[in-house]
């Protein structure tokens, strides 16, 4: 969290930015800041009483303005570069939809075409005549058989 990383200056600044890029669908203010950060402020206050020293409010204050400024900034210096590169992402899903649902017809087009091919080849098949001589019910029945079946 950004409380535990005050002493860590390199993990508070990743943590800050992390938070930045996750608040980039908001448009954040200067004005909305100051407003964001005098409402905790006076929650603290409030809720803390004579235990919220003027220090504490004084290190609060510089924690959220920091905070603060670096969402505006981030947004400011990276969200055109993150909004090219999703619409650059869109537009590459995009053709390789269409490749792809383009190779895929050409796919099934040869299948269609091997799949006629193999129907004009097959013969018809030619109807068995039984000899009733062959099929007569003289023939020993199953029971009798060698074979088990197991």
């Amino acid at each position: 969290s950004v409380v535990a990383n005050l002493l860590n200056p390199f993990a508070l600044k990743i943590e800050v930015e992390t938070m930045a890029f996750a608040h980039l669908n908001y448009d954040i203010t200067v004005p909305r800041v100051t407003l964001f950060r005098d409402a905790i402020l006076d929650l603290f206050e409030t809720e803390m009483g004579d235990a919220f020293s003027a220090w504490a409010r004084d290190g609060w204050g510089q924690l959220l303005s920091y905070i603060g400024g670096a969402l505006i900034w981030v947004r400011a210096n990276f969200s055109d570069r993150l909004r090219v590169l999703q619409e650059s992402w869109h537009a590459a899903n995009e053709v390789g939809k269409r490749q792809m649902t383009e190779a895929e017809k050409q796919r099934m087009l040869h299948q269609s075409k091997k799949d006629q091919k193999r129907k004009d080849d097959e013969k018809p098949e030619k109807s068995v005549e039984i000899d009733p001589e062959v099929a007569s019910t003289d023939s020993p029945d199953s029971s009798g058989s060698s074979f088990s079946g197991h």
